[in-house]
């Protein structure tokens, strides 16, 4: 069995001996990916469709975690985390809006299941597996039952375990949940093929209790006690642990549309993200021009990427996002290095009503926000630590590796590394533009972002 654990916003450089012993010590003793990347923008769904299908933003269309697509609804966004919009959209689009064939469906080919069991949204898993309905896998999330799937199974799960607990901050009691029904009944009873763990801390208590609190450090260790739990129950799977983002500290909130309407911008639709990292504006080419050229003049703006590369930003193609649900402006807030209340590095406003000062967010491309834990660890897997370029859509190739499955043609790479090969040299890569450079790195084909740093 191959056994996917995802500790949801972990940073890497948090990943230490206190805080996640467990997770710390199979980084150790299997192969660890310190330079491990996420997709942009660095939120949640955007990385959960990418892990599950191994592809980029631009091949999976699932381009923010909320978005305007008038095929879905013509006069409001869909919201990825809610089910009801992912399943109008799975409608609207014959049950392809997530495009590529995922690790379900490539499993169920050769007679496999995957299952998985999240506390996080409902849209969340769906996107980690959004043909369930067709495939034959089961997908769980505690946090909105209903959605779960396939109904049978999940009514006998929920009859023996009862109703899932409700959250807290940290979520420690959904966190020990999600654990008792993979320990207890989904290994024994249903042993998939291949299962997904995804905890919806400590990417939650980070949000509303800040980096480095004590709630933060407590949900931290609330995860790494279900990842000692998993390594016990199956000790001889292959263990591969990731986290999909990274966080950064909220210093100040930004009413972002507010300026914009001010200046005279119209921003119906618009989807701005909890960092500020998606922005579509209605209108002529004029509109987003001058749009960029007011937001370079703003001093809470970083990176600002368009669709025709406009004067002063980047081409939407570099941050492998250019697909034609990708807004024609998206723009990141500016970001320090500054240390938050805690002492943890890495600080930027936010806009939205929900997080507050002294919390903290993601969405958009500082080097916390872009670098993700990732290691294998198990039999076959080689003892090692490899700096070369890699990220999350590598998850689903690796995984269909270890199965001896052939893959189909995905954006990320097996890594070979794991198994004692070695890939093609990396090549760095930096493009320049008027508020700073974008920086990436690649191994042949296979892109990764790693930061924008500020001029």
């Amino acid at each position: 069995m191959i056994i996917l654990v995802v500790f949801d916003g972990l940073r890497r450089d948090m990943a230490t001996d206190a805080n996640t012993p467990t997770l710390a010590r199979l980084l150790r003793e299997g192969a660890d990916f310190p330079d491990a990347r996420s997709v942009f923008p660095t939120m949640t769904r955007v990385n959960s469709a990418a892990m599950a299908s191994g592809c980029v933003p631009a091949r999976t269309g699932i381009v923010a975690n909320q978005f305007f697509d008038p095929a879905v609804f013509p006069d409001r966004l869909v919201h990825t985390g809610m089910i009801p919009d992912v399943e109008a959209a799975m409608r609207a689009y014959a049950d392809r809006f997530v495009e590529p064939d995922s690790l379900g469906d490539i499993l169920a080919r050769h007679g496999k299941r995957l299952a998985v069991l999240t506390t996080a949204s409902g849209g969340t898993t769906r996107m980690l597996n959004p043909r369930v309905a067709t495939n034959g896998g089961l997908s769980l999330c505690l946090r909105d039952w209903e959605s779960s799937r396939p109904r049978p199974e999940a009514c006998a799960i929920h009859d023996r375990f009862g109703p899932p607990p409700g959250i807290d901050l940290p979520a420690t009691a959904l966190t020990e949940r999600l654990g008792d029904i993979f320990v207890d009944y989904v290994l024994p009873e249903i042993a998939p093929d291949v299962a997904i763990l995804w905890f919806g801390d400590p990417d939650y208590t980070f949000h509303y209790a800040g980096l480095g609190s004590p709630r933060s450090i407590t949900a931290m260790q609330a995860v790494d006690a279900q990842l000692a739990r998993i390594v016990e129950a199956a000790p001889d799977s292959r263990i591969v642990v990731a986290s999909d983002h990274g966080h950064v500290n909220t210093a100040e909130h930004l009413a972002a549309e507010d300026h914009l309407r001010a200046a005279g911008f119209d921003l119906a639709p618009t989807a701005v993200g909890p960092s500020g990292a998606a922005l579509q504006v209605g209108g002529a080419s004029g509109d987003i021009a001058d749009l960029a050229a007011f937001l370079q003049e703003q001093d809470w703006c970083g990176a600002i990427f368009t669709k025709d590369a406009l004067a002063g930003t980047f081409d939407r193609a570099l941050i492998l996002n250019d697909h034609p649900r990708t807004p024609d402006l998206l723009y990141t807030l500016a970001s320090t290095d500054a240390p938050g209340p805690h002492g943890i590095p890495g600080t930027t406003r936010f806009v939205g009503s929900e997080l507050k000062e002294k919390g903290s967010t993601h969405g958009g491309l500082h080097r916390f926000e872009t670098n993700t834990v990732l290691g294998l660890h198990g039999p076959g897997i080689r003892q090692t630590t490899s700096d070369l370029p890699c990220g999350v859509i590598d998850v689903a190739p690796t995984i269909l590796h270890l199965l001896g499955l052939d893959a189909p043609e995905m954006s990320g790479r097996v890594l070979t590394e794991a198994f004692g090969q070695s890939p093609a040299d990396p090549e760095d890569e930096t493009f320049a533009s008027r508020a700073g450079t974008l920086h990436r790195r690649r191994i042949g084909r296979h892109i990764y972002l790693r930061e924008f740093r500020p001029a």
